[in-house]
């Protein structure tokens, strides 16, 4: 007599149990979607960072036809610089500007490294070198026209890179710094000339 109530109530049941699962996993589902949503999110301003600083940064360098002291004062109040005391040619002239969460310059860094939490650092590595050197063999265009010349190069990389409150270490910034880093958000290279009697000397 009761078998047939006893059976509804175990597919009641059943049915209760397969809705709490499809509803466990349309929720699982939501929520990766929103962490990937965010990553993307935030990946997406990275990017957007690192095009604007880079660019900004690049037309400084070609504002200033490549010298750091003119770069430098530009930037007086949050940079950090490396200088090249030989006259090594793989041993760049480093510019260092750390940046906030928001994208944002973080005033007189020198004042205390130590304790200074960046999200970001932008870096200008500046290399000069003979245009014949930096260009390679070249038969025609403005390139081959400064390497018949003598002239001499000043090359820049420029990029920034992701640190999450944990600076570079200084010693790293001896290698050259290439996009397959994993701490490189964005890098673009520029080249302005100079002639051949402004040579750097160290």
């Amino acid at each position: 007599m009761n078998r047939p109530s006893s059976t509804r109530t175990t597919l009641f049941l059943m049915e209760i149990v397969i809705s709490i699962l499809l509803l466990a996993l349309s929720g699982t589902v939501c929520v990766q979607m929103f962490v990937r949503a965010h990553l993307i999110a935030r990946q997406s301003i990275q990017t957007n960072l690192g095009v604007l600083w880079t660019q900004n940064l690049a037309e400084t360098f070609q504002n200033c036809d490549g010298d750091m002291d003119a770069i430098q004062s530009v930037f007086a109040e949050y940079a950090v610089r490396l200088r090249n005391e030989t006259d090594d040619l793989d041993d760049p002239d480093t510019l260092i500007l750390f940046l906030d969460e928001e994208g944002q310059l973080i005033h007189h860094p020198a004042d205390d490294l130590s304790g200074l939490m960046a999200s970001y650092e932008l870096l200008l590595q500046i290399y000069h070198m003979p245009a014949e050197t930096y260009y390679g063999p070249v038969d025609t265009g403005d390139a081959a026209l400064l390497v018949q010349r003598g002239a001499h190069v000043t090359s820049a990389t420029i990029a920034l890179l992701n640190v999450e409150g944990d600076q570079i270490v200084f010693d790293d910034l001896d290698d050259v710094l290439t996009e397959d880093d994993e701490r490189v958000i964005h890098l673009i290279v520029a080249d302005t000339p100079i002639r051949s009697e402004d040579t750097h000397n160290g």
